[in-house]
């Protein structure tokens, strides 16, 4: 029987391998997939040291194919993509661990507002009144709900929100998260954060990232992965 340290340790698995593990499950549901690194190289073969045919940018779309995706039932780093663009059409492969299934958010806006201005509004906003709190929540395509939460006080009034990402793990909600909290621009230090993914008693992936100004928090839910940005106490 493991020891509740071994399951942890088995449990908090490198970055990579999760989000690459996370991501071939995406990448096997969406066609269309966006690049969420500063620069991704298009490689002529599945690997680092084949050759760059082609460079694309944050924000870049690519397609995928599907039918080249688990033949031998092991799990991949390397997603084979066609980028089109006005002067030529390149195909070839790609890291998986730096496409999302959403569009990226814009870095010349801040907040969720970034990533929600880029999506379509799907239903009706809906608000909710409970005791001194007013909560108002929002539906947009790519499974992406936003909760916006009003906390009416003697001291004025105090908003939180957060956001629900449908179908994405932590890993992939953290590569979405430092996307919008980004306002540097591609090349900015927020776009090579790097987690820790860690588990809770119950065995939930969580991420807890106070390493930059901005605190980053994705917990695993029933749904999917909810994002939010909590304020410093100090």
């Amino acid at each position: 029987m493991l020891t509740k340290r071994a399951a942890i340790f088995l449990a908090v698995l490198s970055f990579s391998s999760i989000l690459s593990a996370d991501l071939r499950a995406t990448v096997l549901r969406n066609t269309e997939l966006f690049v969420f690194t500063p620069i991704l190289n298009i490689h002529a073969g599945p690997g680092p040291d084949q050759n760059v045919i082609e460079k694309l940018a944050y924000g870049a779309r690519v397609h995928s194919f599907l039918e080249d995706r688990n033949r031998s039932g092991v799990i991949a780093e390397w997603v084979k993509v066609r980028a089109i663009s006005e002067a030529s059409t390149t195909e070839g492969y790609v890291r998986a661990d730096a496409l999302l299934p959403i569009p990226t958010p814009d870095p010349a806006k801040s907040g969720f507002a970034s990533l929600t201005d880029r999506l379509t509004i799907t239903g009706d906003l809906t608000i909710t009144r409970a005791d001194d709190t007013t909560t108002a929540v929002q539906a947009y395509d790519h499974g992406v709900t936003l909760t916006t939460r009003t906390f009416h006080t003697p001291y004025g009034d105090f908003e939180e929100q957060h956001i629900t990402a449908s179908g994405f793990t932590v890993a992939q909600g953290f590569i979405l998260a430092r996307a919008i909290i980004n306002q540097d621009g591609a090349g900015s230090d927020h776009l090579a954060r790097r987690p820790n993914i860690e588990v809770d008693d119950e065995g939930n992936h969580f991420i807890f990232d106070d390493s930059h100004w901005q605190i980053i928090s994705v917990v695993q839910t029933a749904d999917g992965a909810t994002i939010s940005f909590p304020e410093r106490a100090d």
